[in-house]
């Protein structure tokens, strides 16, 4: 009798096991998006389900520990999707495509690449199922803007944009009136230097003293944000990017306004950099994660002392040396040197550059890695682009780095321009037909003007100017907000930049290099002799001693004999 019950149990197993040999336990992901996804989807007959994440992101790893282990979520995905999961940081041009989700980010396509549903943030394994099955029912159809010819004035758009940009500020707090509270780094730059607002020079600094919540106090570094509509909440990962962004706001503060709480917070993220994101080879790793444990809140962890929480261990570092985000940090190191000058800073800055340098590509673009993809990302371009340009206000002697920025330019408008006069966010085949991103076209926008007034090749204005026009027609469509890039675009777009002039036979010219952390970004920084515009030059004729000229083509200060002078003028 115990051995038939046995082969009975037996038999029950085997029978069980077999039912179930094709479930799979875990979602069948591809890890990466290109024409060949598209072309199994067609095949199939199925939708594509894109999640984009990131590695130190928090409600991401609650994502995957919770809702993606989830069974019948398993099953669903399996069943009916073709599912597609990247790391974002990896894949810039994705990246910029659906930064507004934030991360995790579900997108669901059909074969064409079209946009069948977006979703932001974490979902509960209940709540993914039924934004997956709208999908599948066709239910939730994502509508594109359609361009039809109409365009806002420049005039009107600049109008409501600086009536909408005082509506938005948090005068209190600092910041801006949302449940997130963060510094984005154009706002900033109009109310120091393009608003005559004094309101909106407070707001500055309130902005950055609220800021200060944001700095760890042990290993110094600039969480990414803070929630619950305060500056006490923060979220706990730190990104190199948002370092850079945090550096050159501290720096501004107190180049300006000679705060010395700036600085220090300024020197604090530079040694957190070097002790935590520093690679080898002088570039800087990309993130650190906000948990400790994937998955679990470090709030108590991260109010440890330093030597408590090395006992506990740190949490990951995504050492991922990327082109956009070093771009961005090499920007702050110059910043900051041209502050603080020191030798060994000045070496950190040049090996981020010589590194970044050698990813350049046969098109003559730089990758995102030193491995080069089939596609390349407009914000990688753009990145090296705007450090270029600092790089040439800082030594306008530099031939080398002249030369490289010209090239660049010229390979960003063959490779990105699309008809319209905007500028796509990658280049190459991914399956995906692609688009202008604003976020992108605008500082684009404002390299190209500032290209055409310091090398005097008027095209490139025309460039400047084919995306403003861009910007008219897609806000008539769907209006901006909240984008002061775009007014200082307009602004510049329709000015000459500021030329700061030095004059000494032959040197180097120390009242320049300090007048260049006080600069707005449209001036052109030259030494006499070596200025485009002779006439100009000619004006100084007869002037021994050194000195520095800020000048448009109507005014020109009057002679700034040193530094002390230069910052009067300038605060």
């Amino acid at each position: 009798m115990k051995l038939l019950i046995s082969s009975s149990i037996l038999l029950i197993t085997l029978i069980a096991c077999n039912a179930n040999k094709d479930v799979a336990t875990e979602i069948q992901w591809q890890h990466s998006l290109s024409t060949a996804t598209f072309e199994q989807a067609e095949k199939e007959g199925k939708l594509i389900v894109l999640t984009l994440e990131a590695n130190w992101c928090h409600w991401c790893h609650v994502m995957e520990d919770s809702t993606y282990t989830n069974t019948e979520v398993i099953q669903f995905i399996n069943s009916n999707f073709i599912s597609v999961k990247v790391d974002q940081d990896a894949n810039p041009e994705l990246a910029a495509r659906y930064r507004k989700y934030g991360w995790p980010a579900t997108i669901v396509l059909n074969s064409k690449g079209e946009d069948i549903v977006k979703k932001a943030g974490y979902m509960s394994p209940k709540v993914y199922l039924t934004a997956l099955q709208e999908a599948l029912d066709g239910k939730s159809i994502e509508k594109t803007e359609v361009l039809n010819g109409k365009a806002s004035s420049k005039e009107r758009l600049q109008m409501r944009l600086l009536e909408n940009f005082d509506a938005l500020l948090d005068v209190d707090q600092g910041g801006f009136k949302s449940a997130m509270s963060y510094l984005e780094e154009e706002s900033m730059e109009f109310a120091l230097h393009a608003s005559d607002s004094e309101a909106d020079k407070r707001w500055f600094k309130t902005s950055i003293q609220s800021a200060y919540n944001l700095c760890d106090p042990e290993w110094g570094g600039v969480y990414q944000y803070s929630t619950q509509g305060d500056w006490n909440h923060p979220h706990f990962e730190k990104l190199l990017h948002i370092q850079a962004r945090y550096i050159r706001l501290f720096l501004d503060d107190y180049v300006y306004y000679k705060n010395e709480a700036s600085l220090k917070n300024v020197e604090e993220i530079k040694a957190y950099c070097d002790r935590f994101l520093k690679q080898p080879n002088g570039l800087f790793g990309n993130a650190q994660d906000a948990d400790l444990i994937k998955g679990e809140k470090a709030s108590a962890y991260f109010a440890l002392s330093d030597e408590q929480r090395m006992k506990k261990g740190i949490p990951a570092i995504d050492a991922n040396t990327y082109t956009n985000s070093n771009a961005d940090y090499a920007r702050a190191l110059l910043n900051y040197y041209s502050v603080k000058p020191s030798k060994s800073d000045l070496q950190a800055y040049e090996t981020i550059v010589k590194q970044l340098m050698q990813r350049k590509t046969a098109k003559g673009l730089y990758a995102h890695t030193t491995k080069s993809k089939e596609t390349d990302a407009l914000r990688d371009n753009l990145a090296m682009a705007q450090l270029f340009v600092e790089h040439i206000k800082r030594f306008p002697r530099d031939k080398a780095i002249q030369s490289a920025l010209d090239e660049l330019v010229q390979a960003i408008v063959a490779h990105f321009q699309l008809p319209n006069g905007s500028f796509q966010g990658f280049a190459g085949e991914l399956g995906l037909t692609p688009e202008p991103i604003v976020e992108e076209n605008v500082p684009l926008a404002r390299v190209f003007n500032w290209y055409a007034s310091y090398s005097g090749k008027s095209k490139y204005k025309k460039y400047g100017q084919d995306i403003v026009s861009y910007l008219c027609q897609l806000d008539a469509a769907k209006k901006f907000y909240h984008e002061p890039g775009i007014s200082m675009l307009l602004e510049e777009i329709d000015a000459e930049a500021q030329s700061h002039v030095s004059v000494k036979e032959g040197k180097t010219h120390p009242l320049l290099e300090s007048a260049y952390p006080f600069a707005p970004f449209y001036s052109c920084f030259m030494i006499q002799e070596d200025a485009p515009n002779s006439e100009k030059g000619k004006q100084f004729a007869g002037i021994s001693e050194a000195s520095l000229f800020i000048c448009t083509s109507a005014f020109c200060s009057s002679p700034l004999r040193d530094k002390k002078a230069v910052a009067a003028f300038y605060r």
